[in-house]
């Protein structure tokens, strides 16, 4: 995960467009072990009212210490619900093999886009959603 985040990556005008509704600027969560994570997204499902938050990431390489660690306080504070919105494909794929890499044994459910699909109209197969990748449990 490389924790940049940029406003032409966001996502966020898919999501207020999927039904989401933008919370206003990210607080920081306590975890555990002592340390602060800040979402780069919250949102909020209108349809269910679920909290959810959203890390924005760009195709750049990052060292797999720092994506290991990204990963454990986003499963951590989002309770091992993860969305995550990349901005192309092959980010999209890099991103959820290093997601399955870090939470390796933990029940986790992720959700993965890419904008460039998003953006050409592309929507997932399954339910017509914006979350192209989605797998739930182990």
């Amino acid at each position: 995960f490389s924790g940049t985040y940029h406003s032409e990556y966001s996502g966020w005008e898919i999501l207020v467009e999927e039904g989401y509704k933008i919370q206003g600027r990210a607080q920081a969560i306590n975890l555990s072990n002592g340390k602060t994570y800040i979402p780069d997204i919250v949102a909020v499902d209108t349809k269910t009212g679920e909290v959810i938050f959203v890390e924005v990431e760009r195709d750049v390489s990052k060292d797999q210490i720092s994506r290991k660690t990204k990963g454990m306080k986003l499963y951590e504070a989002s309770n091992g619900n993860l969305y995550v919105f990349c901005d192309n494909l092959n980010c999209q794929r890099a991103i959820h093999g290093e997601i399955n890499l870090a939470l390796r044994g933990l029940n986790c459910n992720s959700f993965l886009t890419n904008l460039h699909g998003l953006r050409n109209g592309k929507r997932a197969g399954k339910d017509g959603g914006i979350w192209f990748s989605q797998r739930k449990g182990n």
